[in-house]
Protein backbone atom coordinates (compact mmCIF):
# COMPACT_ATOMS: atom_id res chain seq x y z
CA UNK A 1 0.00 0.00 0.00
CA UNK A 2 1.36 3.40 -0.99
CA UNK A 3 1.87 5.95 1.78
CA UNK A 4 3.52 9.30 2.42
CA UNK A 5 5.69 10.95 5.04
CA UNK A 6 4.16 13.79 7.05
CA UNK A 7 7.53 15.54 7.27
CA UNK A 8 8.34 15.24 3.57
CA UNK A 9 4.89 16.39 2.45
CA UNK A 10 4.70 19.26 4.94
CA UNK A 11 8.13 20.57 3.94
CA UNK A 12 7.78 20.25 0.17
CA UNK A 13 6.92 23.97 -0.05
CA UNK A 14 10.13 24.92 1.75
CA UNK A 15 12.10 22.73 -0.64
CA UNK A 16 10.38 24.44 -3.53
CA UNK A 17 11.46 27.88 -2.32
CA UNK A 18 15.06 26.64 -2.18
CA UNK A 19 15.08 24.83 -5.52
CA UNK A 20 12.82 27.21 -7.46
CA UNK A 21 13.36 30.73 -6.04
CA UNK A 22 12.45 32.33 -9.37
CA UNK A 23 9.03 30.71 -9.26
CA UNK A 24 8.42 32.07 -5.77
CA UNK A 25 9.55 35.51 -6.97
CA UNK A 26 6.98 35.33 -9.77
CA UNK A 27 4.35 34.34 -7.22
CA UNK A 28 5.30 37.36 -5.11
CA UNK A 29 4.74 39.65 -8.12
CA UNK A 30 1.43 37.90 -8.82
CA UNK A 31 0.39 38.41 -5.20
CA UNK A 32 1.36 42.08 -5.39
CA UNK A 33 -0.71 42.60 -8.54
CA UNK A 34 -3.68 40.90 -6.92
CA UNK A 35 -3.35 42.82 -3.65
CA UNK A 36 -3.08 46.18 -5.37
CA UNK A 37 -5.98 45.37 -7.70
CA UNK A 38 -8.15 44.24 -4.79
CA UNK A 39 -7.40 47.42 -2.86
CA UNK A 40 -8.16 49.59 -5.88
CA UNK A 41 -11.48 47.79 -6.39
CA UNK A 42 -12.42 48.06 -2.72
CA UNK A 43 -11.38 51.69 -2.37
CA UNK A 44 -12.52 52.80 -5.82
CA UNK A 45 -15.97 51.21 -5.59
CA UNK A 46 -16.74 51.11 -1.87
CA UNK A 47 -14.15 53.37 -0.22
CA UNK A 48 -16.44 56.32 0.63
CA UNK A 49 -19.07 53.99 2.11
CA UNK A 50 -16.44 52.16 4.14
CA UNK A 51 -15.04 55.43 5.49
CA UNK A 52 -18.56 56.53 6.41
CA UNK A 53 -19.15 53.28 8.30
CA UNK A 54 -15.84 53.60 10.13
CA UNK A 55 -16.49 57.17 11.20
CA UNK A 56 -20.13 56.65 12.22
CA UNK A 57 -20.42 56.22 16.01
CA UNK A 58 -22.09 53.04 17.19
CA UNK A 59 -24.92 54.94 18.88
CA UNK A 60 -25.65 56.91 15.72
CA UNK A 61 -25.72 53.72 13.65
CA UNK A 62 -28.17 52.14 16.09
CA UNK A 63 -30.42 55.19 15.96
CA UNK A 64 -30.48 55.21 12.13
CA UNK A 65 -30.20 51.59 10.93
CA UNK A 66 -31.62 52.50 7.52
CA UNK A 67 -28.65 54.75 6.74
CA UNK A 68 -26.24 52.08 7.95
CA UNK A 69 -27.93 49.47 5.77
CA UNK A 70 -27.67 51.81 2.79
CA UNK A 71 -23.91 52.14 3.34
CA UNK A 72 -23.58 48.35 3.56
CA UNK A 73 -25.52 48.00 0.30
CA UNK A 74 -23.06 50.39 -1.33
CA UNK A 75 -20.25 48.03 -0.30
CA UNK A 76 -21.83 44.93 -1.82
CA UNK A 77 -20.64 45.59 -5.42
CA UNK A 78 -17.07 46.05 -4.18
CA UNK A 79 -17.17 42.82 -2.19
CA UNK A 80 -18.76 41.01 -5.13
CA UNK A 81 -15.96 42.09 -7.46
CA UNK A 82 -13.35 41.17 -4.86
CA UNK A 83 -14.92 37.72 -4.50
CA UNK A 84 -14.67 37.15 -8.25
CA UNK A 85 -11.06 38.33 -8.24
CA UNK A 86 -10.26 36.08 -5.29
CA UNK A 87 -11.82 33.02 -6.92
CA UNK A 88 -9.81 33.53 -10.12
CA UNK A 89 -6.62 34.26 -8.20
CA UNK A 90 -7.09 31.19 -5.99
CA UNK A 91 -7.54 28.92 -9.01
CA UNK A 92 -4.43 30.30 -10.71
CA UNK A 93 -2.27 30.01 -7.58
CA UNK A 94 -3.51 26.54 -6.65
CA UNK A 95 -2.82 25.34 -10.20
CA UNK A 96 0.65 26.93 -10.21
CA UNK A 97 1.67 25.33 -6.89
CA UNK A 98 0.31 21.95 -7.97
CA UNK A 99 2.04 22.19 -11.34
CA UNK A 100 5.34 22.97 -9.59
CA UNK A 101 5.12 19.61 -7.78
CA UNK A 102 3.59 17.49 -10.53
CA UNK A 103 5.52 18.89 -13.50
CA UNK A 104 8.62 20.65 -12.16
CA UNK A 105 10.15 21.01 -15.64
CA UNK A 106 7.37 23.40 -16.71
CA UNK A 107 8.94 26.26 -14.78
CA UNK A 108 8.35 29.01 -17.35
CA UNK A 109 6.62 32.06 -15.83
CA UNK A 110 6.86 30.50 -12.38
CA UNK A 111 4.43 27.72 -13.33
CA UNK A 112 1.70 30.35 -13.70
CA UNK A 113 -0.75 29.77 -16.55
CA UNK A 114 -4.23 30.92 -17.50
CA UNK A 115 -6.10 28.27 -19.43
CA UNK A 116 -8.22 25.15 -19.32
CA UNK A 117 -6.43 23.69 -16.30
CA UNK A 118 -7.15 26.77 -14.24
CA UNK A 119 -10.79 26.65 -15.34
CA UNK A 120 -11.06 23.03 -14.17
CA UNK A 121 -9.40 23.90 -10.87
CA UNK A 122 -11.86 26.76 -10.42
CA UNK A 123 -14.80 24.39 -10.98
CA UNK A 124 -13.40 21.89 -8.48
CA UNK A 125 -12.78 24.54 -5.84
CA UNK A 126 -16.26 26.02 -6.37
CA UNK A 127 -17.84 22.55 -6.04
CA UNK A 128 -15.95 21.80 -2.82
CA UNK A 129 -16.82 25.22 -1.44
CA UNK A 130 -20.49 24.58 -2.19
CA UNK A 131 -20.36 21.17 -0.50
CA UNK A 132 -18.71 22.63 2.59
CA UNK A 133 -21.21 25.50 2.68
CA UNK A 134 -24.14 23.08 2.50
CA UNK A 135 -22.58 20.94 5.22
CA UNK A 136 -22.11 23.99 7.42
CA UNK A 137 -25.67 25.21 6.90
CA UNK A 138 -27.11 21.74 7.46
CA UNK A 139 -25.11 21.10 10.63
CA UNK A 140 -25.97 24.57 11.94
CA UNK A 141 -29.68 23.92 11.40
CA UNK A 142 -29.48 20.56 13.15
CA UNK A 143 -27.53 22.10 16.03
CA UNK A 144 -30.08 24.90 16.31
CA UNK A 145 -32.95 22.41 16.40
CA UNK A 146 -31.26 20.35 19.11
CA UNK A 147 -30.58 23.40 21.23
CA UNK A 148 -34.17 24.54 20.74
CA UNK A 149 -35.47 21.15 21.85
CA UNK A 150 -33.28 21.25 24.96
CA UNK A 151 -34.45 24.75 25.88
CA UNK A 152 -38.09 23.83 25.26
CA UNK A 153 -37.89 20.59 27.20
CA UNK A 154 -36.06 22.03 30.20
CA UNK A 155 -37.52 25.51 30.27
CA UNK A 156 -36.43 28.59 32.20
CA UNK A 157 -32.87 29.47 33.03
CA UNK A 158 -32.03 25.80 33.41
CA UNK A 159 -32.87 25.21 29.75
CA UNK A 160 -30.66 28.07 28.65
CA UNK A 161 -27.78 26.79 30.76
CA UNK A 162 -28.21 23.23 29.42
CA UNK A 163 -28.31 24.53 25.83
CA UNK A 164 -25.15 26.57 26.43
CA UNK A 165 -23.38 23.48 27.81
CA UNK A 166 -24.49 21.45 24.81
CA UNK A 167 -23.30 24.19 22.44
CA UNK A 168 -19.83 24.04 24.00
CA UNK A 169 -19.69 20.41 22.89
CA UNK A 170 -21.53 20.67 19.56
CA UNK A 171 -19.66 23.65 18.08
CA UNK A 172 -16.21 21.96 18.20
CA UNK A 173 -17.78 18.75 16.86
CA UNK A 174 -19.24 20.64 13.90
CA UNK A 175 -15.93 22.41 13.22
CA UNK A 176 -13.99 19.15 13.39
CA UNK A 177 -16.53 17.57 11.07
CA UNK A 178 -16.06 20.35 8.51
CA UNK A 179 -12.27 20.05 8.76
CA UNK A 180 -12.56 16.29 8.24
CA UNK A 181 -14.78 16.84 5.20
CA UNK A 182 -12.37 19.40 3.76
CA UNK A 183 -9.47 16.99 4.30
CA UNK A 184 -11.29 14.24 2.40
CA UNK A 185 -11.70 16.56 -0.61
CA UNK A 186 -8.26 18.19 -0.34
CA UNK A 187 -6.62 16.07 -3.07
CA UNK A 188 -9.24 16.98 -5.68
CA UNK A 189 -7.17 19.78 -7.22
CA UNK A 190 -3.96 17.77 -7.82
CA UNK A 191 -6.08 14.80 -8.96
CA UNK A 192 -7.94 16.98 -11.44
CA UNK A 193 -4.71 18.38 -12.85
CA UNK A 194 -3.06 14.96 -13.04
CA UNK A 195 -6.02 13.38 -14.84
CA UNK A 196 -6.84 16.34 -17.05
CA UNK A 197 -10.53 16.34 -16.14
CA UNK A 198 -12.69 17.64 -13.32
CA UNK A 199 -12.67 15.10 -10.49
CA UNK A 200 -14.26 16.25 -7.25
CA UNK A 201 -15.02 12.93 -5.56
CA UNK A 202 -11.97 10.88 -6.54
CA UNK A 203 -10.15 12.40 -3.55
CA UNK A 204 -12.68 10.73 -1.25
CA UNK A 205 -11.45 7.23 -2.09
CA UNK A 206 -7.77 8.20 -2.05
CA UNK A 207 -7.96 9.76 1.41
CA UNK A 208 -9.97 6.92 2.99
CA UNK A 209 -8.24 5.79 6.18
CA UNK A 210 -5.67 8.58 5.90
CA UNK A 211 -7.65 11.68 6.84
CA UNK A 212 -5.98 12.12 10.25
CA UNK A 213 -2.50 11.80 8.80
CA UNK A 214 -3.32 14.18 5.96
CA UNK A 215 -4.80 16.70 8.38
CA UNK A 216 -1.69 16.53 10.57
CA UNK A 217 0.42 17.25 7.49
CA UNK A 218 -1.63 20.35 6.73
CA UNK A 219 -1.47 21.38 10.39
CA UNK A 220 2.34 21.19 10.37
CA UNK A 221 2.52 23.15 7.12
CA UNK A 222 0.15 25.81 8.47
CA UNK A 223 2.14 26.12 11.69
CA UNK A 224 5.31 26.66 9.66
CA UNK A 225 3.55 29.28 7.58
CA UNK A 226 2.46 31.11 10.74
CA UNK A 227 6.09 31.34 11.79
CA UNK A 228 7.03 32.76 8.39
CA UNK A 229 4.10 35.20 8.52
CA UNK A 230 5.12 36.41 12.00
CA UNK A 231 8.67 36.95 10.77
CA UNK A 232 7.38 38.87 7.76
CA UNK A 233 5.15 40.99 9.98
CA UNK A 234 8.11 41.78 12.22
CA UNK A 235 10.08 42.88 9.15
CA UNK A 236 7.23 45.14 8.07
CA UNK A 237 6.95 46.70 11.53
CA UNK A 238 10.63 47.55 11.43
CA UNK A 239 10.71 48.83 7.86
CA UNK A 240 7.35 50.57 8.25
CA UNK A 241 8.52 52.43 11.31
CA UNK A 242 11.51 53.72 9.33
CA UNK A 243 9.68 54.77 6.16
CA UNK A 244 6.71 56.33 7.96
CA UNK A 245 8.28 57.62 11.15
CA UNK A 246 5.39 56.06 13.05
CA UNK A 247 5.84 53.90 16.12
CA UNK A 248 2.73 51.90 15.13
CA UNK A 249 2.91 51.33 11.35
CA UNK A 250 0.28 48.58 11.42
CA UNK A 251 -2.25 50.86 13.07
CA UNK A 252 -1.42 53.51 10.48
CA UNK A 253 -2.11 51.06 7.65
CA UNK A 254 -5.39 49.93 9.19
CA UNK A 255 -6.42 53.57 9.60
CA UNK A 256 -5.39 54.59 6.07
CA UNK A 257 -7.65 57.02 4.23
CA UNK A 258 -9.89 54.93 1.95
CA UNK A 259 -11.93 57.83 0.58
CA UNK A 260 -10.10 57.55 -2.75
CA UNK A 261 -7.35 55.51 -4.40
CA UNK A 262 -4.98 58.48 -4.41
CA UNK A 263 -5.56 59.12 -0.72
CA UNK A 264 -5.00 55.48 0.23
CA UNK A 265 -1.67 54.81 -1.45
CA UNK A 266 1.43 56.17 0.23
CA UNK A 267 4.90 54.87 1.07
CA UNK A 268 3.63 52.93 4.09
CA UNK A 269 0.65 51.23 2.42
CA UNK A 270 2.74 50.28 -0.62
CA UNK A 271 5.47 48.90 1.67
CA UNK A 272 2.83 46.86 3.46
CA UNK A 273 1.50 45.50 0.14
CA UNK A 274 5.00 44.50 -0.98
CA UNK A 275 5.88 42.73 2.28
CA UNK A 276 2.51 40.95 2.45
CA UNK A 277 2.90 39.85 -1.17
CA UNK A 278 6.22 38.23 -0.35
CA UNK A 279 4.64 36.45 2.62
CA UNK A 280 1.77 35.40 0.38
CA UNK A 281 4.18 33.86 -2.12
CA UNK A 282 5.85 31.84 0.62
CA UNK A 283 2.40 30.86 1.84
CA UNK A 284 1.54 29.59 -1.65
CA UNK A 285 4.53 27.27 -1.52
CA UNK A 286 4.09 26.15 2.09
CA UNK A 287 0.29 25.69 2.10
CA UNK A 288 -0.61 24.77 -1.48
CA UNK A 289 2.18 22.32 -2.34
CA UNK A 290 1.57 19.59 0.31
CA UNK A 291 -1.71 18.30 -1.24
CA UNK A 292 0.07 17.81 -4.56
CA UNK A 293 2.94 16.00 -2.83
CA UNK A 294 0.52 13.74 -0.93
CA UNK A 295 -1.38 12.93 -4.11
CA UNK A 296 1.88 12.21 -5.97
CA UNK A 297 2.93 9.75 -3.27
CA UNK A 298 -0.42 8.01 -2.97
CA UNK A 299 -0.97 7.84 -6.75
CA UNK A 300 2.56 6.59 -7.42
CA UNK A 301 3.80 9.74 -9.14
CA UNK A 302 7.17 10.54 -7.58
CA UNK A 303 7.83 13.75 -9.49
CA UNK A 304 7.80 15.69 -6.21
CA UNK A 305 11.03 14.03 -5.14
CA UNK A 306 13.02 16.46 -7.30
CA UNK A 307 12.68 19.03 -4.51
Amino acid sequence: MRDFSIGEAALVGFRLTRERPRAVAVWAVLNLIFNLTAVMVLVGVGGPAMMALQTTPGEAAAQDPTATLELINQLLPAYGLMLLLWLGFSAVTAAAATRAVQRPDEAAMGYVRLGAEEARVLLVMAAIGLILACAYIGSSLVMGLLLGVVIGATGGGGGTAAAASMAVVLVPVVLLGLLWLWTRFSLAVPMTMARGRVDVFGSWALTRGRSVKIFLTYFVAFALYLLVAMLGLAIFLGVGAVVSGSASPMEAVMAADMSSIGAYFNVLTVTYAVVMSGIGALGMAIILCPPAAIYAALAGDRAHEVF
